[in-house]
C-alpha cells in the first residue's frame, strides 16, 4: 500500500487519514516491511508509528531527505 497526499498538521498521514493509526490503516502491518522515503521529521514519525504497531526493526526501511 502506498499512502500519498498532503499531510494534515503534525500527522505523517494524508489529510483524509489524520488521527488514524498505521495499524488501523494496514491491518497486520507488524508482519510486513515498511518503507518510508521523505523529509527527516516525516520519516521519523512514520518509524515511530510503525514501531508502535509492532513492526520489527529489520522490517523498517528508510531514505531520508534533508532539504
Amino acid at each position: 500500500m502506498t499512502l500519498l497526499g498532503r499531510r494534515a498538521g503534525d500527522s505523517w498521514l494524508p489529510r483524509d487519514l489524520a488521527g488514524v493509526t498505521l495499524a488501523a490503516v494496514v491491518p497486520g502491518v507488524a508482519g510486513h516491511h515498511v518503507y518510508a522515503c521523505g523529509p527527516e521529521g516525516w520519516t521519523d514519525a512514520v518509524l515511530r508509528e510503525a514501531r508502535a504497531a509492532g513492526v520489527a526493526p529489520g522490517r523498517l526501511h528508510t531514505e531520508r531527505f534533508a532539504w
